[in-house]
């Protein structure tokens, strides 16, 4: 089993919507989501166009704003009036970001921790915690 979670996040994992209405959306972002250093998962967004706001389809609260780290400083992950959501510091449009994420477990309240790590070394990723959307938040959710 161990080999063969190995193998497969390897060379990362790419999360794409599927078929369906949500997954029809030419705006959803491409995501890339690959074993970083020390721990860390590195997550990585790429917009079809600009926009000054991403925003995720899971908020359970504010454990995004608190434990991911941005690879680029001129971004944040804001937690405002129950939404999450990413956006420039400086409120201007982007088009990639990338946070590292602590690959360990947490308790989120009425939905299902990113990560459930496993005595044997192995590691269940709940993708869906990384799926996000141009725009507003909370965002439709996606079949994948």
């Amino acid at each position: 089993m161990r080999m063969l979670a190995a193998l497969v996040f390897a060379a990362g994992v790419a999360l794409a919507p599927s078929d369906g209405a949500a997954g029809d959306d030419a705006s959803a972002p491409r995501i890339r989501l690959a074993p970083g250093e020390g721990g860390f998962w590195r997550v990585e967004y790429e917009l079809a166009s600009p926009a000054t706001r991403m925003g995720f389809v899971r908020i359970p609260n504010d454990w995004r704003a608190r434990h991911w780290k941005p690879a680029d400083e001129a971004l944040e992950i804001a937690h405002v009036d129950g939404e999450s959501f990413v956006r420039r510091k400086d409120g201007a449009a982007f088009r990639r970001a990338a946070f590292d994420v602590p690959a360990r477990y947490r308790h989120l309240p009425k939905d299902y921790a990113p990560f459930s790590p496993f005595s044997d070394g192995g590691l269940l990723i709940h993708t869906g915690q990384f799926h996000a959307c141009p725009g507003a938040a909370p965002c439709p959710e996606i079949d994948s």
